[in-house]
């Protein structure tokens, strides 16, 4: 039982770092963007959902999206 429950806390830990992780590199990528693009990801009518959830993928896919058109809008 003791060895079960060990398993279960190092799992509980590495979840945890995991999300952590998530959370730093969706912050990293962010922080990488120009203002202009960090305007334009944020009118994204989902952004706020995406943002609580650390949606890195999210995140990367609409920076590329819309990156393209960010030097001919501004």
């Amino acid at each position: 039982m003791g060895r079960q429950k060990s398993h279960q806390n190092r799992n509980v830990s590495r979840e945890d770092d995991l999300e952590n992780n998530i959370f730093q590199l969706f912050k990293l990528i962010w922080g990488q963007l120009s203002e202009a693009l960090q305007n334009r990801i944020m009118r994204e009518s989902d952004f706020k959902a995406r943002k609580a959830a650390s949606d890195v993928v999210w995140l990367l896919r609409t920076t590329k999206k819309l990156a393209v058109n960010v030097d001919h809008t501004n």
